[in-house]
């Protein structure tokens, strides 16, 4: 039995009512011991910091995450390989996970325009439909403004060659006759 059980036992015992001779009886130590064990807090066990087989690698891997962190773990894993990396490679995924995840939090600085200055467009196939006796894809193309007061829609048949293509235009053409202010008033 190690010090922190045999700490833990005689406090178990205190608080059952037995006296420190009576507890240096059942746990076979003087009482001059109990009087410590019992005078002492209780405190986690600290294990020693020990140095990773990735530290010599981590500025390079660094690197490679701040140029595309992206960067392919196995690619990564054979690069290191050729330098001299000789541990396995869950401990360098473990490190690139760290990394990749700090990159995520770091800032990104917000790109604003005017109102009305700038729209978000995105297309997506949203069914099928039997046109002329043959299934095709539907598709639709959505074109929201910067100022949050208009969405345009537009789907077509005839996208089925070049999808959302043919739409362009007309949404551009109603797009242009919006004011270049927001109508919104505080």
């Amino acid at each position: 039995m190690d010090k922190e059980h045999r700490m833990l036992e005689a406090r178990l015992l205190q608080a059952k009512g037995l006296t420190q001779k009576e507890i240096a009886e059942t746990i076979g130590k003087s009482e001059r011991t109990v009087r410590y064990y019992l005078k002492q807090m209780p405190r986690p066990r600290t294990n020693p910091v020990r140095g990773s087989k990735v530290d010599p690698f981590k500025t390079m891997i660094d690197q490679v995450l701040e140029k595309n962190p992206s960067y392919n773990s196995e690619l990564l894993f054979e690069r290191l390989l050729k330098i001299g990396y000789t541990s396995k490679i869950s401990v360098m995924k473990d490190y690139v996970a760290l990394v990749r995840k700090q990159l995520a939090l770091q800032a990104v600085m917000r790109f604003e325009t005017e109102p009305a200055r700038q729209a978000q467009v995105d297309w997506k196939e949203f069914g099928k439909q039997i046109v002329d006796g043959v299934e095709t894809k539907l598709y639709a193309i959505v074109m929201v403004l910067g100022i949050r007061e208009k969405s345009l829609c537009d789907s077509r048949r005839e996208w089925i060659k070049q999808p959302c293509l043919p739409a362009m235009p007309s949404l551009l053409n109603t797009l242009a006759a919006f004011p270049t202010k927001s109508s919104t008033t505080i």
